[in-house]
């Protein structure tokens, strides 16, 4: 431990990613809250690395970490960060396909929808991750540039799920008749 208790050691909290352990994470966020965000570089945090969770070139990536992800999530781990333009976890969540109760946390704690997850989405073809995001996310990305991806997807099932996504999205941006008077 540093002095003033930071911890600066990039190695401790790529253990804990390695072999995840709540309680010693527990331990040292007891001492050091901001350890949640930490930030290899700016473009790898804790939760980024985790969502990998082990993931080595050839191999999928472990569930072994969920309960990391979970826990970070659960203590103030900012999901924004990470990537470029705030993609960060939602992106590493898409890429190393975690399930949608870990993508749906994430949207609920800040994360949002741009090009790059998006795009990620539409390449893994995770239908459900673009039903999620639809549903419940906020978008940093046109509409146009949406049906655009979803178009040169060249699926049917995917144009048709974000033509009828794009569709809600635009009646929930439409003011109801009562806000014109606000």
């Amino acid at each position: 431990m540093h002095p003033e208790g930071n911890i600066g050691c990039d190695q401790i909290v790529r253990t804990i990613i390695d072999y995840p352990n709540i309680e010693i994470l527990k331990f040292l966020q007891s001492h050091t809250p901001s350890i949640v965000n930490f930030e290899f570089n700016p473009l790898q945090t804790f939760l980024t690395e985790a969502c990998r969770g082990g993931w080595q070139y050839g191999s999928p990536a472990s569930d072994k970490t969920l309960p990391l992800i979970h826990y970070l999530l659960d203590n103030g781990a900012d999901p924004k960060e990470g990537s470029w333009n705030g993609y960060g976890a939602l992106y590493s969540a898409l890429e190393f396909s975690r399930s949608l109760e870990t993508m749906n946390k994430m949207i609920h704690k800040g994360a949002v929808v741009g090009i790059l997850v998006f795009d990620e989405a539409i390449r893994k073809q995770r239908l459900d991750s673009l039903q999620l995001f639809f549903e419940k996310a906020t978008f940093s990305l046109p509409i146009e540039e949406m049906l655009e991806q979803a178009r040169n997807s060249g699926s049917k099932e995917i144009m048709s799920l974000v033509e009828a996504g794009v569709a809600e999205l635009k009646k929930r941006k439409q003011p109801k008749w009562w806000q014109f008077w606000k």
